[in-house]
């Protein structure tokens, strides 16, 4: 769960690498072996709560995040963790720059350590990260890629940290964004949307429905906010359950629903995949008696339709 929170937070940033196409942060990688030796320094009883009581292993960086009201433990493993990664996205994205690639220059000192958090957990370059807990103390190491540092150039916070955040917070969630700043939620269901997603397979419905001579497709907030919550509180490699009509809440229930599995999360992100996989019901679908040509083909032919 504290990876699959991590990774719902990279999945925002975005680089153009030619135009019209994009690539995204990959998902970070589970990281056993670092994971226990994390563990095993914290459960020593040397180790209080302080950066200087861990030893980092060569070629990782480090995030430490201290729960304020309760102990981590208590509040669960995953949710702690959860708590300490919406923190450091919360604290620390303000205060970077995406377009000088560099923490803000009216950050204060401190703003702009929280921006470094920040550029630890997106690091494009990384692969895996561990996690240790204990006590009211939640730590995640960044392996694989060290360069998230203050000593790295602009050139590389830019190749590494996006072109620019793709995410956008309902107002309405203001409230809980800044509890999470100061480390008192652990709640997965944020009311947000991916921007730039829903823009671009927008783009892609349109192009296929003008074929067809239909409207063009408007932007629903509300149903994408409603949607990426339930996706959000699913751990990843999961198949994806939606709830059925009836569950869904009320406003929402009328609603149509196609479900796509990518071969990898780029792909799924970045390209019309999902689109042409659901276009292609429109060979079972019989124009001429406005049905699917079969019984067996009318799960193709719905999505078409």
């Amino acid at each position: 769960m504290a990876r699959a929170r991590h990774n719902d937070y990279r999945e925002g940033l975005e680089w153009e690498l030619t135009k019209g196409v994009v690539t995204i942060a990959p998902a970070l990688e589970k990281d056993d072996v670092r994971a226990k030796d994390l563990q095993t320094q914290m459960n020593l009883a040397t180790f209080t709560g302080k950066v200087t009581d861990l030893k980092v292993p060569a070629g990782c960086s480090m995030n430490m995040y201290t729960e304020r009201h309760s102990t981590a433990a208590a509040s669960g493993r995953d949710h702690a963790a959860n708590a300490a990664t919406d923190n450091w996205y919360h604290s620390g994205e303000p205060y970077y720059d995406y377009t000088t690639g560099q923490p803000r220059t009216a950050a204060t000192a401190a703003q702009k350590l929280d921006a470094l958090k920040f550029t630890r957990m997106m690091w494009k370059a990384t692969k895996k990260v561990a996690f240790g807990i204990k006590d009211k103390h939640v730590v995640a190491w960044y392996c694989d890629a060290k360069g998230n540092s203050p000593a790295a150039d602009a050139k590389a916070f830019k190749a590494n940290v996006g072109a620019k955040n793709c995410l956008v917070f309902d107002p309405k969630s203001k409230a809980l964004v800044e509890k999470s700043k100061k480390g008192s939620t652990t709640d997965r269901a944020f009311k947000v949307y991916n921007n730039c997603y829903n823009e671009r397979q927008r783009k892609f419905h349109n192009a296929k429905r003008q074929l067809h001579e239909a409207r063009d497709l408007n932007f629903d907030k509300e149903a994408s906010i409603e949607i990426q919550k339930i996706l959000n509180a699913m751990t990843r490699g999961e198949k994806v359950e939606m709830p059925t009509s009836s569950t869904r809440p009320k406003d929402f229930r009328e609603c149509g629903q196609n479900i796509f599995t990518g071969a990898t999360a780029v792909a799924a992100f970045t390209t019309a995949a999902a689109t042409d996989d659901w276009y292609a019901g429109h060979a079972d679908y019989d124009f001429a008696k406005h049905a699917p040509k079969s019984d067996a083909k009318k799960a193709n032919s719905d999505e078409f339709t």
